[in-house]
């Protein structure tokens, strides 16, 4: 929000403001998020410049890596369907926290996470509960590796 003036009536206090941020929060969000991390062109626009930061070792000692994303996301999309279950999926955009006036989506997140180049599934169910899909085995189109060394080890080639 541009610069203000705000009042708390509450507390019967008055103040100005040079920038505000306002979010809305919930106990529970109801739904489910899967997220993924995305090596694409839109994160990283020149392949000779790609690397994985270092902070995403934090999810985890092991990542499993999708060989053939077209055939993972249609057994995803498939079983959702079969569910009957309503879904959107996309890149994470990440916005100037400091910059941004308006409504976040589910598909957004703050500057300071972009290094997580986030691919999302939304899920929208009135449920916390997590949400188990039987999408197959992934021996064939999927490996896992040690997330350190995918970090230090994983290169782009141009061909």
């Amino acid at each position: 929000m541009p610069s203000g003036e705000f009042e708390i009536k509450s507390l019967n206090h008055k103040g100005k403001y040079v920038s505000m941020q306002v979010r809305e929060s919930y106990e529970e969000v109801v739904g489910n998020i899967y997220s993924l991390y995305a090596v694409s062109s839109q994160g990283f626009p020149n392949p000779l410049e790609f690397k994985i930061d270092n902070r995403n070792s934090e999810f985890g000692s092991h990542c499993l890596m999708i060989k053939n994303l077209p055939l993972f996301f249609n057994r995803i999309e498939q079983e959702l369907k079969n569910s009957k279950l309503k879904f959107r999926h996309g890149f994470v955009k990440y916005y100037d926290a400091n910059k941004t006036n308006g409504e976040i989506t589910l598909f957004q997140k703050p500057l300071e996470y972009e290094y997580q180049k986030e691919f999302r599934f939304y899920v929208e169910r009135d449920s916390i509960e997590p949400l188990i899909l039987n999408i197959g085995s992934l021996k064939d189109i999927a490996e896992i590796y040690e997330s350190n060394e995918l970090i230090k080890g994983l290169e782009l080639t141009v061909k």
